[in-house]
């Protein structure tokens, strides 16, 4: 045993006195910043890893593994869900989902994402619920409720358009962006 040992440091003793690189061990693969949504890619699957090359297809899956820090960034395409948000951020790493309009992204106004509320166009598009330091930015809602924020904090709602009917588009102090009596620190841009 002392024999190993001692042949161990003096191989390490060379590589050193040499010059020699050291062999690194692997270092943890980090975790992404991005996850990827794009029901629209062939490659698509609940169970992938989120990245561009093979996106979630649903936002709820996503939704469901997204951590502080990252960030949700869904493609253009119609989502016939109802998207439970129950995940938190913290203030200096939130959690944002980002539908659009991205200065420099692949989105234009024009091509934001849709959430239509369940597969039948359940009532909300969106539930916030017990969650702090979210983002939900750039997403078109047809739903009766589109955005529901309850006992929440530092929540974020911002250039998202709300639409109960193809036809009708309602502002974000409307019920479509409702927010509950014990939600605080919640915004709502339009």
């Amino acid at each position: 045993m002392r024999l190993r040992h001692a042949l161990g440091l003096t191989i390490a003793a060379a590589t050193a006195a040499l010059g020699l690189p050291v062999p690194a061990t692997a270092a943890p693969a980090a975790t992404a910043t991005t996850l990827h949504v794009n029901k629209n890619a062939f490659s698509c699957s609940n169970q992938g890893s989120g990245t561009v090359t093979r996106p979630f297809c649903t936002i709820s899956a996503a939704a469901a593994v997204v951590e502080p820090g990252q960030t949700v960034l869904v493609w253009p395409g119609d989502y016939p869900e109802q998207v439970m948000i129950t995940r938190s951020g913290t203030p200096d790493k939130p959690i944002t989902f980002l539908g659009g309009p991205v200065e420099s992204g692949p989105f234009t106004r024009n091509s934001m994402p849709v959430v239509r509320g369940g597969p039948q166009g359940g009532p909300n598009a969106f539930i916030l619920t017990d969650v702090h330091d979210v983002s939900l930015r750039g997403f078109r809602t047809f739903a009766p409720y589109g955005v529901q924020v309850y006992r929440s904090s530092r929540v974020v709602l911002d250039q998202n358009r709300y639409t109960t009917t193809p036809a009708t588009t309602i502002p974000s102090s409307s019920p479509a962006a409702a927010t509950t009596s014990r939600s605080a620190g919640t915004r709502s841009t339009t």
